[in-house]
């Protein structure tokens, strides 16, 4: 039947159905299943199916038969009526008179006829106690009221008799009557104890009893809405006593030790009506329950409840809430909402403002901040603003920002009202919105090109934020270089894509970038450099500069532009990076550095850190010297003393370099550095004849007597026959002495190469070995014995 039924079945649930439809609440199974078969008896008799038709018609059957009955019996009784006068009514009326009762004589006639008709007229007198008033006859009047008190104790009293017997009701349909009469006592009489005490028994076990305070409410709901008697306007006032029993509900449930949380939520979601007071509860509900509880009931209420707008206040009140778990969950739960539910994003967008404007205030917070709903009680006097207040009235809007980024002009508004402190704080709190949004958002990239006018440094951290651990897109480089360059001329803006800008860009701004506060310095270099935090943009993008370019670029800077000071420490930030700089690297930079004109004044100051970096440069860092010298270091008063200073601390490697000083320059020197005099003259001294004839006789002079002028009768050869780089610095044998070295050429024709021509092979490759050499015809070859004397004729050899 129920098949056959199911194929008649309406595709849209009918209007009357929606009007007449009452949910079932919780209760015993049994009581269900009684009560749906009531509900299915009743629609079948109705559609005339089943056996309850034939069990109606047999009913009405007997009960027309009894009628039937009635009817005879009295039209039987009516068969010779006579009027007699009422006595309570003065009005005539029909009785039955047994005529057999009055005696007659024997002719047929009453004996007492007189005294017959003297009593019919006393029976239509009227008595004197209805003669003076013509009222109807009332209850009230022959009765007394019940005292208040005494009746309140009595309905009491049958309350707690009823409650008494509550195991002894055993079906549904008793049940059902039950509850009826203490629901009907409840809302009807309206007494307090008598309601405090319904109420009390229901939430004694409120797993069994829970339909019993659906009822109740719904009744209170059916008793407000019949006095306003207006289905669509649910007027407040009207709604008190309804409003009282709901709240109490809910606070029971909540209270309760056998709390469960789909209670509570049915509650909210199948009461007629949620009043204010029951929203108000929400905060109590999540702060003395149930956080995770509370916020799941208020998304389904916004989802599911009309006037959604009135559930969502809670949930933005508590993202100001003191509890970290509460406010937390707070701020996930109107993200949520603000995602899913589209009519509510004004609300919650103009909640998030209106908590950031807060901050405008620089005093401290307002007065209702610290309301006792919020979690934090005392006075506003006794409180200011600290970096947690201020987190607490960012941390909704940065929650809105990481969902919609279309709010990054709202916040670039407000952002210049705050005062720098609160700037801080906001700094702190959009790193993981920014992150989690990304460059490559639309509304990123229109609000790094065209920032609200005051916010340049809060556009500046999200580009920073943007560019922390990956390189910048070409849309961002774009937008970038449009702001630098139409509307803020600002340096700082080039730092995160300088590994994007082309190599020309970068050295036009690089004198800008190392006046920058230290910090920022620093992060251009690793940035540059690809190290530190930066170590993998170089993997991701192929950098528009080497290091050994940067380190160049640095020392041609003008001194016009930037002081010593600031070049130093850029020098010294490239040079600490030992693995960048390394051997080949340092090679390749002193070549080009020492070829530049006018020379660096810093040439020398690096010469000596890579000394300091790089031991095994020294026979590179005496060529390097030696160059100096054929470009007349002397005539450079910055470089001069540096070059003074690395001789000074490589000797005796630098003395061959030292010779090749002019006389003048040579006497200079000694003269100022006495140690360096006493070392150069011994020397000299343990060179053999012939190395000494290499030397011109002034600065043999020079270095012997401390003095320029000639002995009278010494000659000076004009030219050295072989060239002065032939000066070499004898090698020590393996029993201490000294042995001169002697250069062979083992072709005549060809000039004895300088010493730097060893390290040449390759101007363009850096990374060249100076030990090394690619053609084996060009390879050194050293030659030494041992000699105890100066005048042995066997000498080591250097064949070129």
């Amino acid at each position: 039947m129920l098949a056959g039924l199911q194929k008649k079945l309406p595709s849209t649930m009918p209007t009357q159905f929606n009007a007449t439809y009452t949910p079932i609440g919780s209760g015993p199974i049994e009581g269900i299943l009684q009560h749906l078969a009531r509900l299915m008896a009743v629609q079948m008799v109705a559609a005339g199916v089943g056996p309850g038709v034939v069990e109606m018609n047999r009913r009405r059957q007997e009960e027309m038969s009894i009628r039937n009955q009635m009817d005879t019996a009295e039209a039987e009784d009516n068969t010779s009526p006579q009027q007699i006068s009422s006595v309570l009514s003065r009005q005539s009326s029909v009785v039955t008179v047994v005529k057999s009762e009055v005696p007659d004589d024997d002719d047929g006639h009453s004996n007492d006829s007189a005294d017959a008709k003297k009593l019919m007229e006393e029976m239509h007198e009227t008595p004197d106690a209805y003669k003076a008033t013509d009222k109807a006859f009332r209850l009230l009047d022959i009765t007394e009221p019940i005292p208040r008190d005494d009746r309140g104790n009595a309905i009491l009293s049958i309350v707690n008799e009823i409650i008494s017997n509550d195991g002894n009701v055993l079906s549904a349909s008793g049940e059902y009557l039950y509850h009826k009469c203490l629901i009907r006592f409840a809302v009807k009489i309206g007494l307090d104890s008598l309601r405090e005490r319904i109420m009390k028994y229901i939430l004694e076990d409120i797993g069994k009893r829970t339909e019993l305070a659906f009822r109740w409410i719904y009744e209170e709901y059916a008793v407000a809405r019949q006095m306003t008697r207006d289905s669509t306007d649910h007027n407040l006032d009207e709604l008190v006593r309804y409003d009282e029993c709901l709240t109490k509900f809910i606070r029971g449930f909540i209270d309760h030790p056998e709390y469960r949380e789909g209670t509570v939520n049915n509650l909210y979601m199948e009461v007629p009506v949620v009043t204010e007071g029951a929203v108000d509860l929400l905060t109590y509900y999540c702060a003395a329950r149930s956080v995770h509880g509370a916020m799941r009931l208020i998304q389904k209420l916004v989802s599911s409840r009309p006037n959604a707008d009135r559930f969502i206040v809670p949930a933005l009140e508590m993202t100001l809430n003191q509890r970290k778990d509460i406010q937390t969950q707070a701020v996930q739960t109107c993200v949520k909402v603000y995602e899913t539910v589209p009519e509510l994003r004004e609300p919650i967008r103009d909640f998030a403002v209106v908590s950031m404007k807060l901050l405008n205030n620089v005093v401290q917070p307002p007065a209702w901040f610290f309301a006792e709903k919020y979690g934090r009680g005392g006075k506003a006097a006794t409180y200011a603003w600290t970096e947690e207040y201020q987190k607490l009235c960012t941390t909704l809007f940065s929650g809105l920002l990481s969902e919609d980024p279309s709010l990054l002009p709202t916040l670039g508004e407000i952002y210049n009202e705050h005062p720098s402190d609160v700037k801080k704080t906001i700094f702190k709190v959009i790193e993981q919105p920014i992150k989690s949004v990304g460059m490559n958002a639309p509304e990123v990239l229109h609000f790094v090109k065209s920032p609200p006018k005051g916010s340049e440094s809060l556009v500046l951290r999200i580009i920073h934020l943007l560019t922390e651990t990956h390189p910048a897109t070409p849309e961002l480089i774009a937008s970038i270089r449009t702001l630098y360059s139409d509307r803020i001329p600002d340096v700082r803006f080039l730092i995160p894509i300088l590994n994007g800008l082309p190599k020309e860009d970068i050295f036009a701004a690089l004198p800008k970038l190392i006046k920058l506060n230290p910090v920022l310095v620093q992060e251009v270099f690793h940035r540059l450099l690809g190290t530190g935090k930066h170590k993998q943009d170089s993997t991701q993008r192929k950098p528009s500069v080497t290091p050994a370019e940067v380190l160049i670029e640095l020392h041609k800077i003008d001194l016009g532009k930037v002081d010593a000071k600031t070049l130093i420490k850029a020098t010294g930030l490239c040079l600490e990076e030992k693995e960048l700089y390394n051997y080949e690297t340092m090679v390749f930079v002193l070549k080009n550095l020492v070829e530049i004109d006018p020379l660096p004044f810093l040439l020398m100051r690096t010469v000596l850190q890579t000394m300091q970096m790089h031991n095994r440069l020294l026979p590179f860092i005496m060529n390097i010297l030696q160059r100096l010298v054929e470009k007349q270091v002397w005539n450079l008063p910055l470089l001069w003393e540096g070059f003074v200073k690395c001789c000074e601390k490589t000797v005796p490697s630098s003395f061959p370099v030292i010779l090749l000083l002019p006389a003048e320059r040579l006497l200079t020197v000694l003269d100022s550095h006495p140690a360096l005099k006493t070392a150069l003259q011994k020397h000299v001294q343990e060179l053999g004849l012939r190395q000494r004839a290499f030397m011109s006789q002034k600065v043999l002079n020079v270095v012997l007597t401390g003095k320029i002028d000639l002995p009278q009768g010494s000659t000076v050869a004009e030219e050295n026959p072989v060239d002065v780089v032939g000066v070499i610095a004898p090698l020590v044998s393996q029993n201490g002495s000294r042995v001169p070295l002697v250069i062979k050429l083992e072709e005549e024709h060809e000039a004895p190469a300088p010493i730097r021509s060893v390290m040449e092979e390759d101007s363009n490759e850096p990374s060249s070995r100076l030990t090394e050499s690619t053609d084996d015809s060009n390879s050194m070859v050293i030659k030494q014995e041992d000699s105890d004397s100066e005048e042995e004729d066997v000498k080591p050899e250097i064949s070129v």
